[in-house]
């Protein structure tokens, strides 16, 4: 870690445990549109980004449903349960070992902007981070083209970076910029997925602090 001075951190499944409620979200919605509930093994085996294609895999037909309806109705049972969900046991701790150590710590996040910015402020953790980037929309589109912007925000040099996120849009986004990832197995994807594409697979965040070395 000696040549890191900077952390981008994932919000979603990575500080924000979430998983559980996006998928009770997502199963009201399945029940709406009679299709078959999703099982949190599927689930964490099928999630991706950009979400449209995990909602082709759930069954809906988009030829009959138009994707931003269905999008925005997920959505709008997301923000009606989100203030329900706690941040991860060690998310504080982590914060702020980074913190003590002198890292730069910003977000990026596949949420829309104002939205990500509110939640991280109701979580009390907005302080922690000196650039925070969403989306410009609510259906969860790619963050990749918005890593590059964020390393010019910064002004630390993506060599200098070590992207913390809990999926393989992650893995992409960090590669997009070439700086260092590591995957936490907690959020929306399955070990044996993230393992699949990535040696710095961590089961919590505790686990990570611990081998910091290692990056």
């Amino acid at each position: 870690m000696e040549k890191i001075k900077q952390i981008i951190w994932d919000r979603n499944g990575t500080l924000l445990n979430d998983v559980e409620m996006c998928m009770r979200v997502m199963n009201n919605l399945l029940q709406k549109y009679a299709l078959p509930a999703v099982s949190f093994d599927r689930y964490k085996s099928i999630f991706d980004f950009p979400v449209q294609a995990y909602y082709a895999k759930l069954g809906f037909d988009f030829n009959k449903i138009p994707f931003e309806q269905v999008g925005h109705e997920f959505m709008d049972g997301y923000f009606s349960e989100v203030d329900k969900c706690d941040l991860y046991p060690d998310v504080l701790f982590t914060l702020d070992f980074f913190k003590s150590k002198g890292f730069s710590q910003v977000v990026l996040s596949a949420m829309e902007h104002n939205a990500l910015h509110a939640t991280l402020q109701s979580k009390g953790i907005e302080r922690y981070f000196k650039q925070i980037q969403g989306i410009d929309n609510h259906l969860a589109t790619s963050k990749v083209e918005l890593a590059a912007d964020l390393i010019k925000k910064t002004g630390i040099s993506a060599e200098e970076t070590l992207l913390i996120g809990d999926t393989l849009h992650d893995l992409e986004a960090a590669e997009s910029i070439q700086c260092k990832c590591a995957l936490i197995s907690k959020g929306h994807f399955s070990n044996e997925r993230l393992l699949a594409k990535h040696d710095l697979v961590f089961d919590s965040l505790s686990e990570l602090k611990t081998n910091c070395k290692l990056f």
